[in-house]
């Protein structure tokens, strides 16, 4: 019973260090994209929900996948600096994207690098749309600048 003891607690053991060292590894390639995007980032939640946040040009996000979907998530105007991920429920925060998990994948798992990307990107699509003057050209339904459609404008104004 004690060498099953021991060989139990060792297995316990290398399974928390290789554990240790996927996280370790996924620190490492977040903070590498991060840098590659120009972007502060980071791992906030591992799991259920995963949970990375980050500060992009200037505005706090997070970005939380949990049961098959995810949401992207940015400080208010009147205080872009400020962690919506740690805000009370009560203080504003502005819900720019949302989609299904499988948007974060690669490889049919779960990518902290990909997950990274798609937040940078909706958080810049979001600012650059809230900032655009939505100009028609003649009966195209789209702004030539950032591809909303006209009609729906007003939904990019927070």
């Amino acid at each position: 019973m004690t060498a099953f003891r021991e060989v139990w607690n060792e297995d316990i053991e290398q399974e928390y260090l290789d554990e240790e060292r996927y996280f370790q590894k996924q620190r490492e390639l977040v903070a590498s994209e991060a840098e590659v995007l120009g972007v502060e980032a980071g791992t906030q939640v591992w799991a259920a929900p995963h949970v990375l946040v980050g500060v992009c040009d200037g505005r706090s996000f997070y970005l939380r996948e949990r049961h098959g979907s995810y949401r992207v998530t940015i400080a208010p105007d009147n205080d872009p600096g400020s962690d919506p991920w740690v805000a009370e429920p009560t203080e504003p925060s502005i819900d720019i994207a949302a989609g299904d998990e499988c948007e974060l994948e690669d490889a049919g798992r779960f990518s902290w690098v990909v997950a990274l990307r798609v937040a940078v990107q909706a958080v810049r699509t979001a600012a650059a749309r809230n900032l655009c003057e939505h100009r028609r050209i003649g009966s195209e339904p789209f702004c030539p600048s950032c591809g909303v459609r006209i009609d729906d404008a007003d939904a990019w104004r927070w």
